[in-house]
């Protein structure tokens, strides 16, 4: 019986040809996927440049250069280039350019360009350029280019531009780029470009470009443009454009454009246009 060694060889070749084919396809396929998966439930879609390092980590999220690292971080994303690391941090977000580093961080946020770092930092945010630092600094913000440094700064803010640094600094702000520095300090506000530095300074105030520093200085003042300075000056204020300087200055004022300097000077007043210069002057003041 004649053998067919040519037509034996031919198969061959082929077959050596169409294996040669399918590990260069695979090969070549392995090459184009640059995701990076690692854990249990982690993400594990292909060619969208995205990392996933952590037990369910990057899941359910849609976009690309998505930086997922922790356990549970990152799930739930719709958006780009945004980066979780702790955690369960950055969950539930969407927008792009969004960073996230600490436990819990960064969730629930809607917007661009958003940074909050530390434990539960920086969650249920709405809008742009935020930024947070600290122990549940920056929560339930609805607006852009807040700021807040310190453990739990900066909480329950509404408007633009508003920085709070210092433990529990700048809570419950409604209003746009008030200033608040130190411990307690610029709570409770109502209005825009109010300052406040010092130990719980511009507290309960309700108006704009109020000025405070000094430790208690400012608070509960209902108007705009009251500057004190001192420890314990200016609070109690409801009016405008009135000057408090010296340690309990201008204190429990009622009226507009008095002016009180030095040590508990102009305590008590009720009226308008009233000056009182040196230690304990012009107070109790009806006119």
């Amino acid at each position: 019986m004649k053998t067919n060694h040519g037509s034996s060889k031919r198969k061959l070749s082929l077959f050596h040809a169409a294996l040669a084919a399918g590990v260069a396809l695979v090969f070549g396929f392995l090459q184009s996927a640059s995701a990076t998966t690692n854990g249990p439930f982690a993400d594990d879609q292909g060619n969208d440049s995205n990392t996933s390092i952590g037990q369910s980590a990057g899941g359910n999220s849609v976009g690309i250069g998505l930086s997922s690292l922790g356990d549970g971080a990152g799930n739930t994303v719709t958006g780009n280039y945004n980066t979780a690391a702790g955690t369960s941090a950055g969950q539930s977000v969407n927008g792009h350019y969004n960073q996230a580093s600490g436990a819990y961080a960064g969730g629930n946020v809607n917007g661009n360009d958003n940074q909050a770092s530390g434990a539960f930092a920086g969650q249920n945010v709405s809008g742009d350029y935020n930024q947070a630092s600290g122990f549940q600094a920056g929560l339930n913000v609805n607006g852009d280019d807040n700021q807040a440094s310190g453990q739990n700064a900066g909480q329950n803010v509404t408007g633009d531009g508003n920085h709070a640094s210092g433990y529990t600094a700048g809570l419950n702000v409604n209003g746009n780029y008030n200033q608040a520095a130190g411990y307690f300090a610029g709570r409770s506000v109502t209005g825009d470009h109010n300052q406040a530095s010092g130990y719980a300074a511009g507290q309960n105030v309700t108006g704009s470009n109020n000025q405070a520093s000094g430790a208690y200085a400012g608070s509960n003042v209902n108007g705009d443009n009251n500057l004190a300075s001192g420890q314990n000056a200016g609070g109690d204020v409801t009016g405008t454009n009135n000057l408090a300087s010296g340690q309990n200055a201008g204190s429990n004022v009622n009226g507009n454009d008095n002016q009180a300097a030095g040590t508990s000077a102009g305590q008590s007043v009720n009226g308008h246009y009233n000056q009182a210069s040196g230690a304990y002057a012009g107070g109790n003041v009806n006119g």
